[in-house]
């Protein structure tokens, strides 16, 4: 068994653009996401920043992401497709 390279911040944008791409589509996450992101591209960058900060240690992300999501209807439900969007996602590109 090999061990799978450490993650880059080329590897997590690709994860991120993949990922949101099937947010937009997804009947249940689209209709959530797609009124209140304006432009996909600069989001999809936020969001590239925030995880190379979170999986790279990078500090590229200065945000409060809580404080972005309050006062949305944001349930359980749209939480757990989030999830299996995500597992799926990672699987894809990052399970060789």
């Amino acid at each position: 068994m090999t061990t799978p390279a450490p993650l880059d911040e080329a590897q997590i944008a690709r994860l991120v653009d993949r990922f949101y791409d099937k947010v937009r589509a997804d009947p249940v996450l689209g209709a959530v996401f797609n009124p209140v992101v304006e432009d996909w591209d600069a989001h999809k960058r936020l969001l590239t920043a925030f995880w190379c900060s979170v999986v790279l240690r990078s500090g590229s992300y200065h945000g409060n992401p809580m404080g972005k999501h309050r006062g949305h209807s944001i349930h359980g439900g749209h939480f757990e497709r989030w999830l299996a969007l995500w597992r799926e996602t990672t699987h894809e590109l990052l399970d060789a």
